[in-house]
């Protein structure tokens, strides 16, 4: 039976597609018929299609946007297009099909890129680096892809990685403003590794932070930048705002923060009263020991254990987990 008679046969609602270079590579041929078979699933609320290093560029991302928007009842939609050069101009046509899925509840865009510039979204989203140039969206991609953010109201878990990229401050700035209009956003996973982020990017993206009063879980990574001590107290500023968190996942190893930065964090844990688990990565960084009493009085306030301090080069990294009553 082939591909696309397995997929026209495919009774379920959920449909899972786990191909990579190692199994199969697709010509833009042989996409155009697992795609034709997914538009043929007219009841299908959940697809995970995994795509990474095919080698698609625009003409692939257009194509699968053109059967994302004949797939109108979606409620989880996982994507992975890692290492394929679909560049702004790919981005621009996802972002066109999403805003067909009105009903997304979980978005998960791997658009991982692999050393260099790269931006992708994970709801689960995913971007690393690796060569150079193996998306290339930079600010005009994440406009794109922010902008289908608009039509989905139901969105409760989005998670963008974006490792790896050259997105400068015009792109966080409507990232942002994308974030502030997803209402009840429960879940968000941000990630910028060795990318360009630094301290007016945090002043930027956190402005997004404020709007979202129903985020329970945030996991936000960005070791290896730039942010600073003024980059931490901006993240701190937005994260306040957050009444309802009760998860926190904090990467900030190799980006310049010192003392002042520790009291930041400080700051933040004294205001969020729900917190119940704490992961903190702050290695490559000059807290020295000063900044580990302050974050240990810090962790005493939320009432978190401390079960190990690992110290490794003279660099602090830590787990909590809650202690019970």
């Amino acid at each position: 039976m082939s591909v696309i008679e397995q997929l026209k046969a495919h009774s379920s609602k959920t449909l899972v597609s786990e191909q990579n270079n190692q199994i199969l590579q697709y010509n833009i041929s042989g996409l155009t018929k697992i795609l034709n078979g997914i538009e043929q699933c007219l009841n299908l609320q959940s697809l995970n299609l995994n795509l990474a290093n095919n080698q698609l560029a625009e003409i692939g991302a257009q194509s699968i946007s053109t059967t994302l928007q004949n797939c109108p009842n979606l409620i989880s939609l996982s994507l992975n297009l890692w290492f394929n050069k679909i560049k702004s101009i790919g981005a621009r046509h996802l972002a066109q099909g999403i805003q067909y899925c009105c009903k997304l509840q979980t978005l998960f865009l791997n658009l991982e890129q692999n050393f260099s510039q790269i931006s992708i979204i994970w709801v689960i989203i995913k971007i690393q680096q690796f060569n150079n140039r193996y998306n290339q969206l930079e600010d005009e991609g994440v406009q794109q892809i922010s902008d289908s953010f608009k039509s989905l109201a139901f969105l409760t878990k989005l998670t963008l990685l974006l490792w790896g990229n050259q997105i400068k401050f015009k792109g966080i700035s409507v990232l942002s403003q994308a974030i502030a209009k997803l209402k009840i956003l429960k879940s968000l996973t941000l990630r910028f590794e060795f990318s360009t982020f630094d301290e007016y990017s945090c002043q930027e993206i956190s402005k997004g932070f404020k709007y979202c009063q129903n985020l329970t879980s945030i996991c936000i990574s960005l070791n290896n930048n730039k942010i600073k001590q003024e980059g931490v107290k901006s993240i701190v500023d937005g994260l306040i705002e957050c009444k309802s968190l009760d998860y926190l996942n904090l990467n900030i190893e190799g980006n310049g923060v010192g003392v002042e930065g520790v009291l930041e964090l400080l700051r933040l844990f004294q205001n969020l009263f729900n917190l119940k688990d704490v992961c903190l990565n702050l290695g490559l960084n000059q807290i020295g020991e000063q900044g580990c009493a302050i974050l240990s009085e810090a962790l005493q306030h939320l009432r978190l254990d401390i079960p190990k301090i690992y110290t490794l080069n003279g660099n602090q990294s830590f787990q909590f987990t809650k202690i019970n009553n």
